[in-house]
């Protein structure tokens, strides 16, 4: 068919009519369904109307397969490691980091940005001769996958979510079982009998062939 023919069949009735039927449908579903498709596709699961997106599950699945490799030392083989697994694991830890969140959010913790500081140049890992060194701290952060900003804001996350987690720990109360059952043990008495043989008296009456 040549190009003419093409261009003349298009300029028919029909043909404008089913193009025109196609600009309606565009018009009616085609922008909801690009719109929804953009701001949906990189979400992979939702807590709570929290969102968790592809690209946070790819990298704690990195971070989590580069900590295996360390555990498994200098010989370690990447080609022994479930990636299904991995990334399963991963995503559970993402889903419980993310309720853990949501409680310290609803109970108003707050973390000091002073505190967040501290912990960082205090770290061992990114200090040299016990200083700390802005470009190890840099470099090191990077090499896990993420920028000082994103490492910084992860680590408020972690000391926010921790806070609760230590408060019960280091709470020192009981439950009024344990309290029952403690009292039962201090308060309990014993009978005891006990009979006393003198060896002197049995000793007479041994012989030895």
């Amino acid at each position: 068919m040549s190009i003419q023919s093409i261009r003349d069949n298009s300029q028919s009735l029909v043909a404008k009519v089913i193009v025109g039927l196609i600009v309606v449908t565009f018009a009616l579903f085609g922008v909801d369904a690009i719109v929804g498709y953009s701001s949906n596709s990189n979400n992979i699961a939702e807590v709570n109307g929290d969102d968790i997106t592809l690209t946070q599950l790819n990298r704690a699945t990195e971070m989590l397969r580069r900590q295996i490799l360390d555990r498994m030392g200098e010989n370690a083989d990447p080609s022994l490691l479930d990636e299904n697994l991995i990334k399963s694991r991963a995503l559970e830890g993402l889903i419980e980091r993310q309720l853990l969140i949501q409680d310290a959010d609803s109970q108003g913790i707050y973390v000091d940005e002073n505190r967040v500081g501290a912990n960082i140049r205090n770290n061992p890992a990114f200090q040299v001769e016990g200083q700390f060194n802005q470009n190890v701290f840099e470099a090191t952060v990077r090499n896990i996958g993420l920028l000082p900003r994103e490492y910084k804001n992860q680590l408020t996350i972690d000391m926010q979510i921790q806070q609760p987690q230590a408060a019960i720990a280091q709470s020192a109360f009981m439950a009024p079982t344990e309290v029952r059952q403690l009292a039962e043990l201090d308060r309990q008495l014993r009978n005891i009998a006990y009979l006393k043989i003198n060896s002197g008296e049995l000793v007479k009456d041994i012989g030895i062939s």
